[in-house]
């Protein structure tokens, strides 16, 4: 399971003991309990409207945007709007803004990889795509920062208020 699931799954358990090893093990596990609080727990942190909205931003800005150094405020835009709007906890923000920036940049690299062939050559769209593993890295970190910047953000507004 993935570190931010592992937190939150509470596992009935039932110990035995084996008396020929002196080894304690886990027997008559109730699957339908562990399977029922992973899904309960998956909809707590997954919050698909705001990586819906997320994405959506992040494709128009991209493909609004002629310069790649133009787009990077954009990412942090999109960060910190992800911050703000899942400010309740940290940690849920940072791993919705990191889903949301990672299907943005993915969907956003490929269509600006359709256009760039169509348009300029199939060499220059292999170019794209070779310097598109280093930014949709980069883009990824500058969102996740933004989310934690948002983050901050609404922790100290609802303090104040």
């Amino acid at each position: 399971l993935p570190f931010y699931v592992k937190t939150f799954i509470t596992v009935p358990e039932t110990v035995c003991i084996d008396k020929n090893n002196f080894k304690k093990f886990y027997c008559n596990l109730d699957y339908s309990k562990i399977l029922k609080t992973l899904d309960s727990t998956f909809n707590e942190i997954i919050k698909v409207k705001s990586i819906l909205i997320a994405i959506i931003i992040i494709v128009i800005f991209s493909l609004l945007s002629t310069d790649s150094s133009t787009i990077i405020p954009f990412f942090l835009f999109v960060g910190i709007l992800m911050g703000i709007i899942l400010g309740n906890d940290k940690r849920i923000a940072l791993i919705n803004s990191f889903i949301a920036s990672l299907i943005g940049s993915l969907i956003s690299f490929a269509i600006s990889t359709v256009i760039v062939y169509y348009t300029e050559s199939p060499l220059y769209a292999i170019a794209v795509i070779q310097s598109a593993k280093f930014l949709l890295i980069f883009y990824v970190v500058i969102t996740v920062i933004g989310a934690a910047i948002g983050y901050y953000i609404r922790d100290e507004i609802k303090n104040k208020g």
